[in-house]
């Protein structure tokens, strides 16, 4: 699992959940398309909006990019390497 310099430098210092959350996807899903449910809270132990806040940012800083909408099945994603 990598973990980029550009990430503790832009991502860690402006939101550390956004941080976890990257991580914890990283080691679960590496590059791969992986199907994100708002369920995934339960397992990180997190609140579904401390959760959803963080999953929001790391697409809005594309950190991770959002392959299909939740329609009648869970979003797909994927993560991206840093810059």
């Amino acid at each position: 699992m990598k973990i980029y310099l550009s990430e503790f430098d832009n991502i860690l210092p402006q939101d550390s959940d956004c941080f976890l959350l990257l991580i914890w996807l990283r080691s679960q899903h590496r590059n791969l398309e992986f199907y994100l449910r708002n369920d995934t809270h339960r397992r990180l132990g997190w609140t579904r909006k401390r959760f959803v806040r963080a999953r929001n940012k790391l697409i809005d800083n594309a950190a991770m990019i959002m392959v299909e909408p939740p329609r009648n099945a869970p979003m797909i994603c994927q993560l991206t390497a840093a810059a």
